[in-house]
Order: structure tokens, then C-alpha cells, then sequence
């Protein structure tokens, strides 16, 4: 598992003077499917943003680099529900040799606000001779679900001027170990990774970003929030903290910890990503800006129409492997390009307007040869997602 490090937190404070209105359940809004794309700046091109009331935080000069996603899912739509979930999205987890375990986080939302709510693992088994020597030692992970008693609120109603919230979870993730140096067959033990985290509210004004063809966007008003995160790591055997000999055997260190500082810019009319966000060093250094224009875009109410996304079909779904995939547009003027996407977001490939041949409103291509789940993602001329969809390679 990740090791991490801990670090204090000091809340920055500012003055009484902010307006009060919030983002409440009655205004907040994250759709329960879709991509949160973000668009990378270059770190030199930004800096850090001044607490503090009724201020304007100018970053319309960006210069971008990258575009990037975190694909959520309508939680109805999982074979791993939760009764009661909102959406989810995949969360990898890393084996002690770096393979991957394929994991699912759980949100919710309600009057309390939206926060993570339970964890789901698929199964995974790996060998493990090449820590061990052992050629049948092996690590086995079963297929298990978890929901939290106290959970992570990325934001927690009402927010306003004077909002800060601190809150937990435990995630456990549960494995049968064997290591026949250490006398183990099958024993039983746990991953216990425990996040901390802090959200307050440290400035209000307003904030202006560039659409995403550089474009001056109007001013948003937003609230700063500053948010510390820290993560500990720790691996339990019988119940008990796992013997230091075992864990410098995978190069583990028990109760590591590390610790995330960034802040982010929420729309005060509850617009569900924040419009901007950034990493801190530890020195309080950018070491990553990110943006999103359609959030500012929603915000200030000039959004895409609610109505183009049903206009889009995509069939048959499943489909056997080999077959053609079509996709149905109202107009094909809209279109810019298509991805198909893996379910962690990573791009396999893309096919530009420029290469589609448009047959009238059809356009035909082939998914992935492998069989199962990918997303099918339509963007129109200015890098906009009108539909995104799941399939299913048979």
C-alpha cells in the first residue's frame, strides 16, 4: 500500500466582512454520471491566490497543457451498488509489488452534504516468492465491500464565509497472507488506510478563467476553500499491528503516512466541481493548477443544452467483439471527436472529426477487440463532452 506523512495544519483566518450566502442541497448540483474534466496549466503561468474577502482572483492568462478526466458513474448503474449511493468512480489500489487492484469509491448526497460513503474491492491474488523466496507464498484479496460509519465530506452544508469541517474514515481492506518463512498459511489480516482531513473556508470573491479555446470567461463568484488531507497506512495480521521483520520483508513501514495541501474554488450557486483548483509543496509552492471552464461555464449559466445528450444514441450495447459500434447524431456538425476510454479514465483511443466520414447522422466505428466495460465519450468542436456512455465488449 502507499506510504504516507504526516504533517500538522493551521487554518488561515481572514476577516467577518464575506457575504453570506451558501451552497446547500437546494442549489448543489454533481450530476450522478459524467466526466469531471480538467484542463492542466502550466505552474509558471499561475500563483497563489490571496485569502481574504471580496476579492478578484484574475487567472484569465492561463497557459494549458493538458486535459484530463475523473469518470463518475451512476451508482443504480453498478453491479456493486449501494443502497442509497449516489454515483461512484474506479479507484485503483496498489499491491505491495505495484499490481493493480481494481477498487471503487462510493459517493452520496444529501441534506448533510456529498461525501465518500463506502469502498467497494474486487477480488486480486498475487505470488509472492519474489519477496519471499517462497514459491506458494501468496497474497489473495476476496471480492469485499465496505460501507463507512464516518466519512470524508468533500463539501458539507451549509457552506458560507464561516464554514470548516474535520472529519475521518477508515477504509479496511481485508487479505489472507501465506509466507512459509514466517510460519503464515492463509492468515488472516487487514490494509487499514485512515484519511484525516480539514476544509475550511479562508476567502469569497470572484474568479476568472479562460473557456477552453482561450477565451475570456465572465467572473464567477466563488468561495476559497483550503484543504489538508492526510493519509496513514497501516497493516494488521491476527488483529494485531503486523511484525516489523514481515513488513521490511515488502518494503512496507508500518503507520506511514503523507499529506495532501490544496485549495479549491466552489461556485456559490453549488456548481458540483470547483471551478479551479492547485497543489501545495510543502513550502506552499503550485506544483499543479487545474481548471474547468464547463463548470464556470454552468455556473454563470451558459451551460450546453440540457437536451443535446438524448439526442445522441450509441448502439448495439453490449456488443460482440468485432462488431461495429454506431453512433447516432441530431447533427453532425456537432461533433468533434470521440474516445474510447478504459473505466479509470485513461484514454485508448481517439478518433478526431477530421478522420470520421460522416454517413448522413451515422457515423460507424469499432470498439476495443477486448471484451469488457470501456466508455464511449462524444465531444463537440470546442473539446465539450455531449454524451458519455458505458458499453460492454462481449
Amino acid at each position: 500500500m502507499k506510504k504516507l506523512l504526516f504533517s500538522a495544519f493551521t487554518a488561515l483566518a481572514f476577516g467577518s466582512s464575506l457575504q453570506s450566502q451558501s451552497i446547500d442541497i437546494s442549489n448543489f448540483y454533481v450530476p450522478p454520471v459524467g466526466a469531471d474534466i480538467y484542463h492542466r496549466a502550466m505552474v509558471s503561468s499561475v500563483s497563489t491566490a490571496n485569502p481574504g474577502s471580496n476579492q478578484t482572483w484574475d487567472y484569465s492568462n492561463l497557459i494549458p497543457t493538458t486535459i484530463d478526466s475523473l469518470v463518475y458513474f451512476d451508482a443504480k448503474d453498478s453491479i456493486n451498488g449501494y443502497p442509497d449511493v449516489y454515483n461512484y468512480r474506479y479507484q485503483e489500489l496498489e499491491s505491495p509489488s505495484g499490481g493493480a487492484i481494481d477498487g471503487y469509491e462510493f459517493y452520496n448526497l444529501n441534506a448533510s452534504g456529498f461525501y465518500v460513503a463506502a469502498f467497494y474491492v474486487d477480488a486480486y491474488s498475487e505470488n509472492l516468492a519474489v519477496f519471499t523466496g517462497g514459491a506458494n507464498d501468496a497474497l489473495v484479496i476476496p471480492q469485499q465491500r465496505q460501507i463507512f460509519q464516518d466519512s470524508l465530506h468533500i463539501v458539507r452544508f451549509p457552506v458560507n464565509a464561516q464554514s470548516s469541517w474535520s472529519d475521518a474514515n477508515n477504509r479496511i481492506v481485508n487479505f489472507n497472507l501465506t509466507v512459509s518463512g514466517f510460519g503464515l498459511n492463509q492468515a488472516p489480516g487487514y490494509f487499514k488506510n485512515t484519511d484525516q482531513q480539514t476544509r475550511t473556508v479562508v476567502g469569497e470573491g470572484q474568479i476568472i478563467i479562460p473557456d477552453e479555446m482561450g477565451n475570456v470567461l465572465a467572473p464567477v463568484d466563488v468561495y476559497m476553500i483550503d484543504v489538508l488531507l492526510t493519509s496513514t497506512d497501516s497493516i494488521f495480521l491476527g488483529g494485531l499491528p503486523a511484525p516489523p521483520a514481515l513488513m521490511n520483508a515488502f518494503g512496507l513501514t508500518q503507520g506511514a503516512s503523507s499529506t495532501q495541501h490544496f485549495v479549491v474554488f466552489y461556485a456559490k450557486n453549488g456548481s458540483g466541481y470547483p471551478i479551479v483548483s492547485y497543489n501545495l509543496d510543502g513550502l506552499n509552492n503550485i506544483v499543479g493548477f487545474f481548471y474547468r471552464p464547463y463548470v464556470a461555464r454552468n455556473a454563470l449559466g451558459i451551460g450546453l443544452e440540457e437536451n443535446l445528450t438524448a439526442k445522441i444514441q450509441v448502439y448495439p450495447n453490449p456488443i460482440q467483439s468485432g462488431e461495429t459500434l454506431s453512433i447516432a447524431l441530431e447533427n453532425e456538425n456537432d461533433l468533434g471527436q470521440i474516445e474510447i476510454l478504459s473505466l479509470n479514465g485513461q484514454l485508448l483511443s481517439q478518433i478526431n472529426r477530421s478522420e470520421i466520414a460522416t454517413s448522413g447522422k451515422q457515423i460507424n466505428i469499432l470498439p476495443p477487440a477486448h471484451p469488457g466495460l470501456y466508455l464511449v465519450q462524444i465531444k463537440n468542436q470546442n473539446g465539450e463532452v455531449l454524451k458519455m456512455q458505458k458499453i460492454q465488449v462481449l
